[in-house]
């Protein structure tokens, strides 16, 4: 298909072979069937939970254990609402109030999570038409590693805003390319959900309504169409946050409190650490792995909003919207977006290209995973707490 002049051909028409065709039945088609893949995939992450020793997750300092604290020092009680400029990011606080069984009941809701998110991303990728054996080694590439685990188990905020930015990432192909107007409405709401689920996830969804012209137009010759494209997408998350603003204004009298927010020297520095060693390549190897799929399949714009995203991560980690503690974050988002990209109509030299930057990109995240210290102190309390 062709595109407008002048226009970066970002996203692929992925879900078509041809001009017809589109795609976006769910997978599998009984929704029984969808719930026991779900279950199925949450049962891996289930175990990292139910074989530990809970004394030893709740000892573990995580982003998990920094939410709980937050939650713990939130006064809902009383008769003032001086709570709400506390209360962000509402998602995972209100959860954390509620659940039980402390971190380890937060462990439970991400492995469930991810077990929906994986059934989420089979489901896309066999909308591409990926195939057995590219769709099984992008599986393992985004969820059989030690950065998801860690994600899942360990960080709900980050996970929760991730998972909505990705279910949000493959709704936007499906509105821009595909003019799916019931598409575009539902990206806006996931991309509202995943700023309110992390601090990261207002880069997330800066990010990619920056990168919104870039992608490829279904609606073609029509005036002002990129821009409305971008104001579709971010309008849900400036409403609610305007709502919030407006209401703390009028109840409390002040603009919110942003102490934690903010330029760190101190998280510049170790940034800039990583340049000295190997981990500044387990930030780069996803870039690259991305950067190298994009010109496979002929969508160099790709890498534009690959590194729009891997430099809005950085900085958000340097001015505080990445809390310390994290990892993953940048590997699982750039692995969502090579899903993204991933063409339908294929040549069997093509195929054989993907699948050997498919199989590399399955192993960066474990090597990557080594010069991660939050990573590597989870994995050896894991291990500890294993029966044998």
């Amino acid at each position: 298909m062709s595109t407008a002049t002048g226009a970066i051909r970002t996203i692929a028409p992925s879900t078509v072979s041809g001009g017809y065709n589109v795609r976006f039945d769910p997978y599998p088609f009984d929704s029984r069937l969808r719930w026991l893949v779900r279950l199925l995939a949450a049962v891996p992450f289930l175990l990292l939970v139910a074989l530990a020793d809970p004394r030893l997750w709740d000892g573990l300092s995580s982003p998990n254990a920094a939410l709980i604290e937050h939650a713990r020092s939130i006064a809902f009680t009383g008769s003032t609402v001086t709570w709400m400029e506390s209360l962000y990011p509402p998602l995972p606080t209100i959860a954390a109030a509620l659940l039980p069984w402390g971190t380890t009941g937060l462990a439970v809701v991400g492995a469930l999570a991810a077990g929906a998110f994986t059934q989420r991303i089979i489901e896309v990728l066999h909308q591409h038409r990926a195939g057995a054996l590219l769709g099984t080694l992008f599986t393992l590439a985004l969820v059989a590693n030690p950065l998801f685990a860690y994600t899942a188990t360990q960080n709900l905020p980050a996970f929760l805003s991730i998972m909505f930015f990705g279910i949000g990432l493959n709704d936007t192909v499906r509105f821009i390319t595909w003019r799916n107007t019931q598409a575009g409405f539902r990206a806006g709401l996931y991309l509202m959900l995943s700023a309110l689920s992390d601090t990261s996830g207002l880069a997330f969804v800066a990010a990619l309504v920056l990168a919104a012209p870039l992608f490829t137009l279904g609606r073609r010759g029509e005036r002002g169409v990129r821009t409305a494209n971008s104001v579709v997408l971010g309008f849900p998350t400036v409403a609610v946050l305007a709502t919030v603003l407006f209401l703390q204004l009028a109840f409390l009298h002040r603009w919110p409190a942003g102490d934690s927010f903010g330029y760190s020297a101190d998280a510049l520095q170790g940034l800039v650490d990583t340049t000295h060693d190997l981990r500044w390549l387990g930030l780069l190897a996803p870039l690259l792995c991305l950067y190298a799929l994009s010109l496979l399949v002929r969508r160099p714009g790709a890498m534009l909003v690959g590194s729009l995203l891997f430099a809005l991560v950085m900085a958000g980690f340097v001015f505080g919207l990445v809390p310390t503690g994290s990892a993953g974050n940048s590997f699982i988002i750039l692995t969502l977006v090579m899903i993204a990209i991933l063409p339908a109509a294929r040549t069997r030299r093509m195929t054989t290209g993907i699948a050997i930057v498919a199989a590399v990109t399955v192993l960066v995240p474990w090597l990557a995973a080594l010069t991660r210290t939050s990573v590597m102190e989870w994995t050896g309390t894991l291990f500890t707490a294993l029966p044998w």
